[in-house]
């Protein structure tokens, strides 16, 4: 079964597992939650533990877990696993590379440390595919690494193979604060060049001092039409993406 635990704040759900987990409590507990704020458009920091009264899956359960991640993804901003199981720990690590989302692991005395962690500052990168309007949206607000651009073309490579259309990219930025490393930097390039030719829009919505970087960019997606909008103009350039 899985009990729920009190949080600090309304966007962070946190359940602890005890004895079995089943289908059932996937599907009556985490889901709804899930698909509540998907609909609203929100996003969930998560908050797993696997304390001393978790026991094991069951093979139904095991399987909704992974479904929940698959289907999921984008729900998603932190996920905290709290555990002192090294197999749940490693899977939590594998798994956490499919979710475009940071996953952090915890021991359980570390709870309260876990919950800090969801519940402070700002998250750096971050995405969201519009299913209505198709259409990406990148927020950004520190350093791009490596691993930003692995979950970004991991979304966008799946949301096409389902055999769904993107419009165009929003890349959202007050000042573009650059690349963590140089690994960063290539994996932006490997990303543009892997990608323009899907899109055939990009708004570039930041302030002035993101227009030199902008201008660089545009010239990588020589397939999209570029347009650049003041960073508090963003409605104006998703309608942009949207119209034909």
């Amino acid at each position: 079964m899985l009990k729920k635990i009190p949080t600090p704040h309304q966007d962070i759900v946190a359940f602890s597992a005890v004895g079995t987990l089943t289908k059932e409590d996937y599907t009556e507990n985490i889901v709804p939650l899930i698909q509540d704020a998907r609909k609203k458009g929100e996003k969930i920091k998560f908050l797993f533990q696997f304390g001393t009264e978790f026991e094991n899956f069951s093979p139904a359960a095991a399987w909704e877990d992974f479904k929940l991640g698959v289907h999921y993804l984008e729900t998603f901003s932190r996920i905290a696993v709290v555990t002192d199981t090294p197999w749940l720990k490693n899977l939590s690590t594998f798994f956490g590379h499919a979710i475009p989302c940071t996953v952090k692991g915890f021991k359980n005395n570390e709870l309260e440390d876990a919950m800090a962690w969801l519940n402070s500052g700002e998250i750096g990168f971050n995405f969201k595919i519009n299913e209505q309007e198709q259409y990406v949206q990148v927020e950004i607000k520190a350093p791009l690494t490596s691993d930003n651009f692995y979950l970004l073309s991991h979304a966008v490579d799946r949301w096409l193979e389902l055999g769904n259309n993107l419009k165009g990219l929003v890349i959202h930025t007050q000042k573009f604060p650059g690349w963590e490393d140089f690994g960063s930097f290539v994996s932006h390039i490997e990303f543009i060049k892997d990608h323009h030719k899907k899109l055939d829009k990009v708004a570039l919505v930041a302030d002035s001092e993101f227009l030199d970087f902008a201008t660089q960019l545009g010239s990588h997606f020589v397939d999209a039409e570029v347009k650049h909008f003041p960073y508090d103009e963003l409605s104006k350039a998703q309608q942009w993406i949207t119209n034909p």
